[in-house]
């Protein structure tokens, strides 16, 4: 039996806006980061947005996402991970981002080792909405695959239609993978083993048999360039797309098939995530090549039941605040899950939308601001996936990653709300 698809007629109630946030912390302490960056890391707060006015909710996601890498890499976490419990430096990450987000409640936590998946989903939706979740774990580290000192832990959502009695399932992966330069096949191997692992306990239990799939963390794909690209890719101005589709570790694996298959990712506009020094404003190791290391990934069921190219819709990227607390920058995305009534786009904007159309063969593009006067999207957009929002900010404090975040909107999911959180 095939998965159910993404479908289309249950809207009505609103749409599903998630925000998925990624970051190898590099074991510092969440303390490390400062309150307002964690404000706009996890909700977008305190930033200007160029989809203010397009909707009072994009600001205000349903469903926050965190995954976390490296949280804590000692040989207790280790020991611990093999029972996917928290450690202490868990536990207070999770304390610490959870009172942040004092109109969410947390629904789902696991740990495995450095890797630490969190799921908030806003209390108005809780109350209205039938959310079901699962959670899962898999190792891929020492003694072939034994340990977590790199795999993935994995969630699953699966949001009921009321009307029509069906689920729309919707699965995160929070991952780390083979490190070092050369290790491109260890890489792969992790994938592999990662997706045979993950298995959820009712249909679909595959990842890629949901419908939507969020595929992110510290991939650790290396760039293969000459030194002058190098130094072109940590400029913030410089023209990044072109070394990116003929230099990255991952997009060449993705162009073959190898791994990730069906997985698309819009166009990267930011600087390395990867190494940058620890509480140096931004600086690169030198001794290191930097590289992409972190990224966001993400994938479609085709309605039909086979695998094809997702079909996703780059609207914007950009850059924001600065981060002194890991050597890797964090990941955010947004993600829009169906869309509001009443909502429409013209030929022109439909046009400019597809044509910045994500994945390996994307042609590149300037930054798209989406228009504020016509700021609405309507059934014409076949996209089930509309990326808003991809950035790499910078580093803040103890980590040699930068945080990694992204904005999607996506289509044909059903959701509703309680009755004051309704949009007018």
């Amino acid at each position: 039996m095939m998965p159910a698809s993404p479908r289309e007629g249950c809207l009505s109630r609103g749409a599903m806006l998630v925000r998925v946030c990624s970051w190898n912390v590099g074991e510092a302490s969440c303390r490390d980061s400062a309150d307002a960056w964690l404000d706009s890391w996890l909700l977008g707060r305190g930033k200007e947005s160029s989809l203010k006015g397009y909707d009072r909710n994009l600001a205000e996601p349903d469903v926050v996402v965190v995954g976390l890498q490296e949280v804590d890499m000692t040989c207790f976490a280790m020991w611990l991970g093999c029972c996917s419990a928290f450690t202490s430096s868990g536990s207070n990450w999770k304390r610490c981002l959870d009172a942040r987000l004092k109109d969410y409640t947390l629904v789902a936590d696991e740990q495995l080792m450095g890797l630490v998946l969190l799921v908030w989903i806003r209390d108005s939706v809780i109350q209205r909405s039938k959310v079901a979740v699962d959670v899962r774990s898999a190792s891929s580290g020492f003694l072939c695959g034994l340990f977590g000192n790199k795999g993935a832990t994995a969630l699953r959502l699966s949001v009921l239609n009321s009307r029509s009695g069906q689920q729309t399932h919707v699965c995160f992966v929070n991952s780390h993978l083979a490190a070092k330069d050369r290790n491109t096949e260890r890489r792969n191997d992790d994938h592999d083993r990662i997706s045979r692992k993950i298995r959820f306990k009712d249909h679909p239990r595959e990842i890629q048999e949901n419908d939507y799939v969020f595929w992110f963390g510290d991939l650790n794909y290396r760039l293969e360039a000459s030194d002058e690209e190098f130094v072109q890719v940590c400029l913030p101005s410089a023209e990044k797309h072109h070394i990116i589709s003929r230099s990255d570790q991952l997009h060449a694996q993705m162009g073959t098939g190898r791994v990730f298959k069906d997985f698309t990712e819009p166009v990267i506009t930011w600087t390395p995530t990867y190494k940058v020094m620890k509480r140096s404003g931004g600086e690169y190791d030198t001794r290191r090549n930097p590289s992409y290391c972190d990224r966001i990934l993400y994938y479609t069921y085709s309605s039909a039941g086979d695998r094809k190219e997702s079909e996703c819709s780059a609207v914007f990227s950009r850059s924001i605040g600065d981060i002194e607390s890991s050597t890797q920058s964090p990941l955010l995305g947004d993600v829009e899950l169906g869309l509001h009534n009443g909502t429409s786009i013209d030929n022109t904007m439909l046009k400019e939308l597809n044509s910045t159309t994500s994945g390996l063969r994307m042609k590149p593009t300037p930054v798209l601001q989406l228009p504020l006067e016509h700021p609405s999207l309507d059934g014409h957009l076949q996209s089930p996936i509309i990326c808003l929002d991809y950035d790499a900010p910078a580093d803040h404090g103890g980590s040699d990653h930068r945080a990694l975040v992204g904005l999607y909107l996506l289509r044909n999911v059903c959701l509703e709300r309680a009755v004051d959180d309704d949009f007018e």
